[in-house]
């Protein structure tokens, strides 16, 4: 699923992050209260995402414009990508996570 360029819309929601290399927040997303664990290795960024006490993923590589969690969870519902505000799609770069790569959830309802 292609987003486009402007994830600020209405039906998503972006969520705020900052530009370091490691970070680790809880979030409500569709309900679901999670745990989010970001973290850059080997020139990648990787996600690990807990609801409650279930483990979603972990250790998966995040992609502009690529699903986050790649096979359907009956513990999450919906899903996360990292849009690249500028519309071009490129692996995402440390320093312009929150500005350029935001990261946005989108609900059950909006996915195809």
């Amino acid at each position: 699923m292609a987003l486009n360029s402007n994830p600020d819309n209405s039906r998503y929601k972006v969520i705020p992050l900052s530009a370091i290399p490691d970070q680790k927040f809880s979030v409500t997303l569709g309900g679901q209260i999670c745990q989010i664990r970001l973290y850059w290795r080997y020139g990648w960024l990787f996600a690990d995402i807990d609801v409650g006490t279930d483990i979603v993923c972990r250790g998966a590589i995040c992609m502009s414009s690529q699903w986050i969690i790649q096979q359907p969870k009956v513990n999450f519902s919906g899903n996360l990508m990292f849009v690249d505000a500028d519309g071009h799609g490129s692996q995402i770069e440390l320093e312009k996570i929150g500005t350029r790569y935001k990261l946005v959830y989108i609900p059950e309802s909006e996915i195809a």
